[in-house]
C-alpha cells in the first residue's frame, strides 16, 4: 500500500475513532442533564359533545392555531406577543408569553396577582376580563383601595411541575404580592406516552440518532427558531385516572405546591391555593377518588403553611352553580369564572395587600 493511501486510511480511521469518543463522551453527558420526558395532556377530557355542540370543535374555533412554543425548563410556552382571535373571543399575550397586555413598570402602590395553572386558570373559551383573576382583581382593589394587576402565568397543559419552573422564571419580572396557585386537572391525567409534543419528541433526519448533534442543536437552542408544540386529543377520561398514572404522582404534587409557595414567601410574597371546581361537584355522588386525594393533599399544604385555601367546589354547592357555570368536564364559563373570581377575593380581602 503507498504511504499516501496508507496516511489517509490512518488519518480516517483516527477521525472515526474521535467522534466515536465524542459521540460516547455527548451520551453520557445527556444522560446526565437530559430533562425529563415531557408530555402533552388531553385538553378535552371524557365526554365533549355537548362541548362541541354549544362551541364547535377546537378546529373551527381556531384553537389549533394559538402557537406554543418548546420551552427547556416548562416543556412549552405560549408565544410571545401573539393574537389570536377563538370566535368571540381573543387570546393575546405579552412579551412575557403570558396572556394579557404588556407589563408596565410596577408602581409603588401596586398589587400583583399572579396565578399559576393550566386552561381552566388561563381561561379557554372566556374572555381575558371575565377570568377570575381578573374578576378578584376588580374586586380585591376596590376592597384594598389599591390598584391590583391579575397577572395570568398559566398556560393550557401545565402542571404544577411546570407552575413551579413558570413561578422560578417569571417571578423576578413579574414581582408578584400574592401568588394564587390553582393547578390540578392537568397533574391528574394519565401518562400513557402518547401525548408527545412534536418539538419536544426529538429532531427528524438520521443525525437525530447521535447524542453529539442533539447536544449541539441544545446548546444553540437560543439562537434557533422555535417550533410550535401542538396539542395532541385522546379521549382518556378523567375519572378513569389513576394516582399513580398521573403525570404529577401524588407526593409529588404535595411537593410541587409547598415548593411554590416556600419560594413566594422567600421573596416577599404571600400565596394561597385554590382547589377548582368541576361538574362532578354538582352531582350528589362523590367526585372520583383520584380527585379527592389531590384536593385533599392540596388542602394539607395550605394546612401545614398556614395558607388561605380556597374551595371552589364548596363555594360554587353554596351558591347555585350548575352547568352553565362550566363549558366541559373541567373548564369553568365565564359564569364560572364569575364565581371562582367572587371566590378568591373573598378570601383574600380580609388578608391585605
Amino acid at each position: 500500500m503507498p504511504a499516501t493511501r496508507r496516511k489517509l486510511l490512518y488519518t480516517l480511521l483516527a477521525l472515526g475513532l474521535g467522534l466515536l469518543v465524542v459521540e460516547a463522551v455527548s451520551r453520557l453527558v445527556e444522560l446526565a442533564v437530559a430533562p425529563a420526558e415531557r408530555s402533552l395532556p388531553t385538553p378535552d377530557p371524557g365526554n365533549t359533545q355537548d362541548f362541541y355542540t354549544r362551541y364547535g370543535s377546537p378546529e373551527q374555533r381556531g384553537l389549533v392555531d394559538i402557537a406554543m412554543l418548546e420551552d427547556e425548563a416548562r416543556g412549552w410556552s405560549l408565544a410571545p406577543s401573539q393574537l389570536v382571535r377563538d370566535g368571540d373571543f381573543v387570546y393575546r399575550t405579552n412579551s412575557l408569553g403570558l396572556r394579557g397586555p404588556e407589563l408596565a413598570p410596577k408602581r409603588p402602590d401596586e398589587i400583583r396577582l399572579l396565578t399559576l395553572g393550566d386552561s381552566s386558570v388561563f381561561g379557554t373559551a372566556v374572555g381575558e376580563a371575565e377570568i377570575f383573576s381578573s374578576v378578584a382583581a376588580q374586586a380585591l382593589g376596590a376592597s384594598w383601595r389599591r390598584p391590583v394587576t391579575p397577572v395570568n402565568g398559566a398556560t393550557p397543559g401545565h402542571t404544577s411541575q411546570q407552575a413551579v419552573q413558570t413561578f422560578r422564571q417569571l417571578a423576578p419580572q413579574v414581582r408578584p404580592d400574592w401568588v394564587v396557585v390553582a393547578t390540578l386537572w392537568s397533574d391528574l391525567y394519565r401518562n400513557d406516552g402518547r401525548a408527545q409534543p412534536a418539538a419536544a419528541q426529538g429532531l427528524r433526519g438520521p443525525l437525530r440518532l447521535l447524542a453529539s448533534y442533539r447536544l449541539l442543536r441544545r446548546a444553540l437552542a437560543p439562537w434557533l427558531r422555535s417550533r410550535q408544540v401542538r396539542w395532541i386529543t385522546s379521549g382518556q377520561d378523567l375519572a378513569a385516572a389513576h394516582s399513580l398514572d398521573a403525570r404529577v404522582p401524588l407526593p409529588r404534587y404535595a411537593r410541587n405546591l409547598a415548593s411554590i409557595a416556600e419560594q413566594a414567601q422567600a421573596m416577599g410574597a404571600r400565596c394561597a391555593l385554590l382547589v377548582l371546581p368541576a361538574p362532578v361537584d354538582l352531582d350528589r355522588a362523590p367526585p372520583p377518588e383520584t380527585v379527592l386525594l389531590y384536593r385533599q393533599a392540596m388542602a394539607q399544604v395550605a394546612s401545614d403553611g398556614g395558607l388561605p385555601l380556597v374551595d371552589g367546589p364548596r363555594w360554587f354547592r353554596q351558591h347555585g352553580a350548575d352547568l352553565d357555570h362550566f363549558i366541559d368536564q373541567v373548564h369553568p364559563s365565564s359564569e364560572g369564572h364569575a364565581l371562582l373570581g367572587q371566590a378568591l377575593a373573598d378570601a383574600l380581602a380580609p388578608l391585605g395587600p
